[in-house]
């Protein structure tokens, strides 16, 4: 309360009223006068209320001072009422004190000398009385919350007596107030403590200091259960210890859950263990990512061969932060087909990199984690390393193109031999059958043609079985290969001078331009019969009265030899038969020469055989050059 007195002052008469205020005029009153219960009413029900002492007069012209009391009461407003009135009988001082008054002040010359004090004395009362009150609605809310408390709550003197408990403790520990008052709070005990652990608590709060921790305790029927306690002091104004007061919760349910879930992660722990452990027996590299595509868990394998290092250092991560570009982009796309749930299996072949660098070829096997809600939860995957097994399928495969081509090459060479062969010998055989039972008749000039036809064949016979050796021996690996140096302008023109006869036949010129030496180094016999077998080809493609230049140059580190011809051309459809033993290609020449489209054939193996290349360029009808390359001297 303030220091200075509100009073408000109900008189009907001016008079009185003015004779009342002028008993009060100390600047520690406040007075306020009001000429009807109406008004008085209006005042002191207002809230907060601001008067403290209220002067009322007996008799109102609209309400007695007893109505007007009983109304305050009835709104539970606390004012210190002073009766004034001229009215001094037994009866209406009875009806006043009755009704709530606090005293009883006669309307005479005195009450200049009585009224202040009386202000004063029941101001004072006044004010003792709401303390009162307020300490009494206090104790009723803090009593009522800890009786409606959730929490356990007790009181115990020093020597740890219970002397209160709230309705929450004997709900949780079955004990009435009866049961526990006046017992020491060892009546809790469970057993399960030491008591070790009691002297330390006793000793925290008997030296003045709150305790807090987790007890277990036994209820009535020898349940145990668990609180979190508070205990905190209680003491007087001195500062001695009166009485301790515990607050507990009661943490049994959570008790027993965080038993579960401890149980349940070393569960848990176990099985991941257990995972951990047979994937790592498991040589090949396996991974799981989760719902982001960050990695989540990975075998030995995966942590060796992969990252190089610990498993520990691909947690969290992503294939961008472990693989290369090209690859992490394929990857990532991959996964994000299970991330969109598009799929939830996923096999392909690709590629990775292995910790050091190298780069190995690789099946994926691919599955999707699903959630409770069969939701994408991640992805679990498996890499096969399948490098030695593509190296050895290309192996089988190259064995078996190179073992269908020697079959090929076998069953061409037999054909060779079948055919040509026999074509050969037949017109040799004919011819010198013919001359042997009819010389004598023949003219000079019809035996000379037999016998030119008889060593034409011959001599292309012979080179037919020459072209077959080399390349019987070429195939089975046995072909002499003796590089030295090769004046190819001298070879060149030996060459030609054992072919000037067939050029002469069809009136073709040929010309070599190797004006200078030109040294390659090779195997002379084998660069005798690719040059043979290139000029022999542009003779018989070439019409009458045409030409065959022979040249060559060094290009870079090598000898390139061209035979050029002014003949027929050749189509591009027929240019990569003329190389391919699969394919053989073979057409009559411009008078109707044979062959058997083995020469160029060997001619490619030849020049394989001495690291160079072998080509052409032709149109049709525009003639053709064939070139080759031996390396320089």
């Amino acid at each position: 309360m303030s220091d200075k007195i509100n009073v408000l002052l109900i008189e009907d008469t001016k008079s009185h009223a003015n004779f009342i205020s002028s008993c009060l005029q100390n600047e520690k009153y406040y007075i306020e006068t009001v000429d009807t219960g109406k008004h008085a009413l209006e005042k002191l029900l207002s809230n907060p209320p601001f008067f403290q002492v209220v002067l009322v007069d007996y008799q109102l012209p609209d309400y007695t001072g007893v109505e007007i009391i009983e109304n305050v009461l009835k709104a539970n407003q606390h004012y210190a009422f002073i009766f004034i009135t001229v009215d001094n009988s037994l009866e209406t001082v009875l009806k006043a004190m009755r009704a709530g008054a606090r005293d009883f002040i006669v309307k005479n010359a005195d009450l200049k000398k009585y009224l202040a004090p009386t202000v004063d004395k029941i101001y004072a009362e006044l004010a003792i009385k709401l303390k009162h009150h307020q300490l009494q609605q206090h104790l009723q809310i803090l009593s009522s919350g800890v009786e409606q408390s959730g929490s356990i709550i007790f009181i115990t003197d020093v020597k740890g007596r219970i002397e209160y408990v709230n309705n929450r403790f004997t709900e949780i520990t079955g004990y009435t107030t009866d049961d526990v008052i006046g017992k020491n709070v060892n009546i809790l005990k469970s057993g399960n403590t030491p008591k070790s652990f009691y002297a330390e608590l006793w000793q925290t709060i008997l030296s003045g200091n709150n305790w807090k921790g987790e007890l277990s305790n036994q209820k009535k029927n020898g349940e145990i259960y668990y609180v979190e306690s508070n205990i905190s002091l209680i003491k007087d104004n001195a500062g001695n210890i009166l009485k301790f007061m515990a607050v507990q919760d009661d943490i049994t349910a959570k008790r027993i859950l965080m038993n579960e879930l401890h149980c349940k992660t070393e569960e848990l722990n176990f099985e991941k263990l257990l995972l951990e452990k047979i994937i790592d027996t498991i040589p090949n590299p396996i991974f799981v990512k989760d719902a982001h595509l960050k990695y989540t868990l990975c075998n030995k394998s995966f942590a060796k061969n992969i990252i190089g290092s610990d498993r520990a250092q691909i947690i969290g991560k992503t294939v961008f932060e472990i693989a290369p570009a090209e690859l992490a982009d394929f990857y990532f796309l991959a996964d994000a087909e299970f991330q969109n749930e598009k799929i939830n299996y996923q096999e392909y072949e690709s590629q990775i990199r292995y910790a050091d660098g190298s780069i190995h070829d690789a099946l994926f096997y691919k599955a999707s984690l699903l959630d409770e809600q069969n939701k994408f939860g991640g992805i679990v995957g498996i890499i096969l390393d399948i490098s030695e097994r593509n190296i050895n399928t290309k192996l089988i495969q190259d064995n078996a193109r190179e073992l269908k081509q020697m079959n090929f090459e076998k069953d061409r060479f037999l054909s060779i031999m079948a055919h040509d062969l026999k074509n050969s010998f037949n017109i040799l055989i004919g011819f010198s059958t013919l001359l042997q039972k009819n010389w004598q008749k023949y003219e000079q000039s019809r035996i000379e043609s037999q016998l030119q036809i008889i060593n034409s064949t011959a001599s292309n016979t012979y080179d037919l079985l020459e072209d077959l050796l080399l390349w019987a021996k070429a195939l089975s690996g046995n072909l002499p290969f003796s590089p030295q140096p090769v004046a190819i302008d001298s070879l060149c023109k030996s060459i030609i001078q054992i072919l000037i006869p067939a050029a002469q036949a069809k009136n073709i010129a040929i010309h070599c331009m190797l004006t200078e030496r030109i040294n390659a180094i090779g195997d002379q016999n084998m660069i005798k019969t690719i040059l043979r077998n290139l000029i022999q080809n542009a003779i018989k493609f070439t019409p009458q009265n045409g030409t065959v230049t022979i040249s060559a140059a060094q290009v870079d580190k090598n000898i390139k030899i061209s035979v050029h011809d002014t003949g027929i051309g050749i189509a591009d459809d027929v240019k990569q038969k003329l190389w391919d033993i699969m394919q053989p290609f073979s057409t009559a020449g411009t008078e109707g020469e044979g062959g058997t489209g083995l020469g160029l054939i060997l001619c490619r193996e030849l020049v394989n055989k001495h690291g160079g290349r072998i080509w052409v360029d032709s149109e049709v009808g525009s003639g053709s050059e064939f070139s080759f390359t031996l390396p320089s001297v």
